[in-house]
């Protein structure tokens, strides 16, 4: 919130609006964006906690969040579940399954066709080193590659309409991002938000990822702790009582959500989905081989979303 104001009073902004008005969406953007772990880049307890309870208190308001993220759990059901896709029908074994354990697997999602499509998007742009490296992020023991490229894969689009709704009792639009990661060091360095057990949020979250190609154990298959995503008093307390503000693995309060613990090897043509205010990440590389992804994440859902529930 500080950057945002202190953005927003400097003139230098203000001359880049008037140069370009369209950029008055990056404001709107920064205002209603739905919180994460950053809390203003504001390190004051006051201000965290009042966030996280103000936020909490619209969440509860949002019928599908009160089923999926504020129910009770069963711990006898704790499971990963991997569902044959080929009818393409989201039902409500899925989400009650989704709603228990906080992940499952659709696998064969697309048809040969629409397989093989997505699969030269990846092959085609690496193989002419088109794809753009980034820097600055994530692991150094890995390079990480982005194609900045138009999204039309239309199952994947209704797939991913109908499980947000399911989610946020909306539709809610999806952000894309095709993603090649490639270690260059073994073992992976400890990487904060990427290959050690996080949280992306304290709100209800949604991340879907799509495999072109089969991710197995050595390939950084997706890890996730079962039913960490159900947000308790316990869970809360975890962010309001964080006094080294360290909202992952390394916190070792974090410990009592970790013990059902799996990693997710993934078939070819598979989607993970994955409630991710649950703790997750991407396993570290066990050897030099790549790995390819279509990630889904859902921006689109912001405050305003949360303050004006559709339901």
């Amino acid at each position: 919130m500080y950057n945002l104001v202190k953005d927003i009073l400097n003139p230098k902004n203000w001359l880049k609006l008037i140069l370009n008005p369209r950029k008055i969406s990056v404001i709107y953007e920064r205002i209603f964006y739905y919180p994460g772990l950053k809390f203003g880049y504001i390190k004051s307890t006051f201000y965290k906690n009042l966030i996280i309870k103000s936020t909490i208190f619209f969440a509860r308001r949002n019928k599908r969040f009160k089923e999926i993220f504020f129910s009770e759990i069963n711990k006898d059901s704790l499971k990963l579940t991997k569902y044959d896709f080929q009818k393409n029908f989201f039902n409500q074994e899925h989400v009650d399954n989704l709603k228990n354990n906080g992940i499952i697997v659709l696998e064969n999602v697309l048809s040969e066709k629409e397989h093989s499509e997505i699969k030269k998007d990846f092959i085609n742009v690496f193989d002419k080193n088109l794809a753009e490296e980034i820097h600055n992020q994530k692991s150094e023991s890995v390079i990480i590659k982005k194609i900045n490229k138009k999204f039309h894969e239309p199952r994947l689009i209704k797939i991913s309409n109908v499980i947000s709704k399911e989610i946020y009792g909306k539709t809610i639009k999806p952000t894309h991002h095709y993603l090649y990661h490639k270690p260059v060091e073994l073992p992976e360095k400890q990487c904060p938000g990427d290959n050690i057990l996080h949280v992306d949020r304290f709100l209800p979250n949604l991340k879907i990822i799509y495999f072109p190609f089969n991710v197995d154990f050595d390939t950084a298959p997706f890890k996730y702790a079962l039913g960490s995503h159900k947000i308790s008093n316990k869970y809360l307390s975890f962010f309001l009582e964080n006094k080294k503000w360290i909202f992952d693995e390394r916190n070792v309060d974090a410990n009592s959500f970790l013990k059902n613990v799996i990693e997710v090897p993934a078939k070819e043509n598979s989607l993970v989905v994955a409630l991710t205010n649950g703790f997750h990440c991407r396993t570290p590389f066990r050897s030099k081989n790549d790995r390819s992804t279509l990630f889904f994440t859902y921006p689109n859902f912001n405050l305003l979303s949360l303050f004006f529930p559709n339901n």
